[in-house]
């Protein structure tokens, strides 16, 4: 210790002779760096004792980002145009998407009619998520079996660049949203723009209403899509939840 104040010493004679400013400092700067450090604890701190001197010392900031959690705030209610039992039954029958919402039937009860979706992971982890559908049944006067449901549309995201899942849900659960790890933070909306249902034939249809339910499942696993972009999607939408 004797050695090093000499040297200090030494060099700060030497800078003052040469009238050199000198910045006299912590050979440990800070807690937990030095457990003599005179900056643990009130007193004179560090004196200048020549003209040109100057003192320096290091202090701390910090905070905390807290995490939110990953949720699905909305799912879409899908209405289709009429379809005709002569069609049916002769052959798989194709149903356009139509407008309006559908009766709820205590099936479409987590359904809006606006045919949004969307994601919003506040977790902070950036590990990604993924979102499927699976499609069941109609049910009504007789049952009907789907042979096929697609969906497009267009996504907004905050760290997502994707369109929508277009593999048949009809059959079984295909991903809609499935952002890769470091993807898929903050807030997702997709609108569906067009839907395609294809009704399997059936030769004995019966004429009705019909109604079959979605289960949309949201799950905290990686999916496979990773954006071509660098994944900060900015469509100008408004993607907050």
């Amino acid at each position: 210790m004797k050695k090093a104040t000499w040297f200090l010493g030494t060099i700060g004679a030497a800078l003052i002779a040469s009238g050199a400013p000198m910045t006299i400092k912590a050979a440990n700067i800070g807690p937990g760096e030095s457990t003599t450090s005179n900056l643990t604890t009130a007193g004179k701190g560090f004196e200048l004792t020549a003209d040109g001197q100057t003192a320096e010392a290091n202090s701390v900031a910090q905070f905390e980002i807290t995490p939110g959690t990953l949720s699905l705030k909305a799912v879409p209610n899908l209405r289709f145009k009429p379809g005709k039992v002569a069609d049916l039954i002769k052959a798989d029958t194709p149903l356009a998407l139509a407008g309006g919402d559908v009766a709820s039937n205590n099936q479409g009860y987590d359904g809006n009619p606006e045919k949004l979706i969307q994601v919003i992971d506040y977790r902070g982890t950036n590990a990604g998520w993924t979102l499927t559908a699976k499609l069941g049944d109609f049910s009504g006067a007789a049952t009907l079996k789907a042979a096929s449901l697609t969906l497009t549309g267009a996504v907004a995201a905050d760290n997502y660049a994707a369109d929508l899942g277009e593999g048949n849900f009809a059959t079984e659960a295909s991903a809609i949203l499935d952002p890769t790890n470091g993807y898929g933070a903050g807030a997702t909306k997709a609108t569906v723009n067009d839907a395609k249902l294809v009704l399997k034939k059936d030769s004995k249809a019966v004429a009705g209403d019909y109604q079959a339910q979605i289960v949309w499942t949201l799950a905290a696993t990686p999916g496979a899509t990773s954006p071509s972009d660098d994944g900060n999607s900015d469509s100008g939408s408004d993607t907050q939840g």
